[in-house]
């Protein structure tokens, strides 16, 4: 338990001087195509709808390594199945394999997940924050395909870096993750694991593509797992808790915390620590005691970034100050209005001060992947 946020931002910054991002996901760096889902990709491993063109790599990815998502042959969807999937018949039969003793059958946890999105669906249109159910398959169930699943940053950190228009950037997808949740909420659903596998569409706004882990109080899904934490809130959801609204907002915080200051780990820097501690330390014992007052609801020395980047916002989420998303979501509108950026008034989580396609572009020349970086001729006059 060396870091507050969880796997997710282990590696999210990684260069030569610790600054520039390399994914915005949680688990195991999927930019790296990790080799279960290239295992996956095999035509043994891959349901017969899966397309294999090796152009589509992009659109791979694995929501922390118990479930694969492959491009689908019909161009514009994406299939989600279990990682113990291993062939698919021609008559439509799915063979799975078995999982260890210890672990629990991610087949289980999909008919949760289905019960989920019939809710999403069921109230009203989908909300652009939230990547589109399209129904089951055989081995799992169909999303919609957008431009980019996959995708890492290679953009500088506004903390030690100042960029208006990354800066920007990333306001905006804190309003955007703070609209989605408000609309999960208001259907008594929580997602928790915010950050965890957003994609991209192609003006770069995210869309909430994992909710296998996500919960709902009205049915109570049973079964619901809650998702892997290196370090829990005093709300998080355990198995036979659907989540919780203060939650969800202390991972939002979390995980924009680490977006604006390049995975700094918060404990660290109130204790005036750079980087990490070192196993069997005083210091690292010193951090497993404030996570633990953490998880207890004990601890109230968070750091405050500056107010562009959304520190108060980010800190009263901490605190659990907020009743609702929404209300986190206006106070996060003030700062970033105060920025001197304009809103969409058709659509309040969009700032509309940039043309963001204009300003930002997706390379696919590292050799890590695709990654999301500011158009050249733009990069060096910010």
């Amino acid at each position: 338990m060396s870091h507050i946020i969880r796997a997710i931002f282990e590696s999210l910054y990684q260069s030569s001087d610790g600054e520039t991002a390399r994914n915005i996901e949680a688990g195991p760096s999927v930019t790296d195509v990790p080799h279960n889902v290239q295992g996956a990709t095999s035509n043994k491993r891959a349901p017969l709808e899966a397309s294999l063109t090796p152009e589509l790599s992009e659109i791979k990815d694995d929501f922390n390594e118990e479930y694969y998502i492959l491009p689908a042959n019909d161009g514009h969807t994406a299939l989600l199945f279990p990682s113990t999937f291993l062939s698919e018949q021609a008559d439509g039969t799915v063979i799975f394999g078995e999982t260890r003793v210890d672990d629990d059958d991610p087949r289980e946890r999909l008919d949760a997940v289905v019960q989920i999105y019939d809710i999403l669906s069921g109230h009203d249109t989908f909300h652009p924050r939230i990547v589109k159910y399209l129904g089951t398959t055989n081995s799992g169930y169909r999303l919609e395909r957008l431009s980019h699943s996959s995708i890492g940053l290679d953009l500088q950190c506004p903390y030690s870096h100042h960029n208006d228009v990354v800066l920007a950037l990333y306001q905006r997808w804190a309003l955007q993750m703070l609209s989605a949740l408000d609309h999960l909420h208001q259907k008594n659903i929580f997602l928790n694991n915010v950050g965890n596998n957003l994609w991209l569409r192609v003006d770069y706004s995210i869309a909430i593509a994992n909710m296998t882990s996500a919960g709902c109080t009205e049915p109570l899904i049973p079964g619901r797992k809650s998702p892997p934490m290196v370090l829990e809130s005093s709300w998080a959801a355990d198995a036979d808790d659907p989540g919780s609204v203060k939650n969800d907002l202390f991972d939002w915080a979390s995980w924009m915390f680490a977006l604006m200051t390049g995975n700094k780990d918060p404990l660290l820097m109130h204790m005036g620590i750079e980087g990490h501690v070192t196993s069997g330390t005083e210091d690292f014992d010193k951090h497993i005691s404030f996570c633990h007052d953490v998880s207890l609801g004990n601890f109230d020395a968070w750091p405050q970034i500056d107010e562009k980047l959304l520190g108060s916002v980010i800190l009263k989420a901490w605190r659990g100050e907020y009743e609702s998303a929404g209300q986190a979501m206006q106070e996060a509108k003030d700062a970033i209005r105060a920025c001197g950026h304009e809103l969409s008034k058709e659509h309040g989580d969009e700032i509309v001060t940039y043309d963001w396609q204009q300003e930002f572009e997706v390379t696919t020349i590292d050799r890590w992947g695709p990654k999301l970086r500011l158009r050249q001729a733009d990069s060096n006059q910010r």
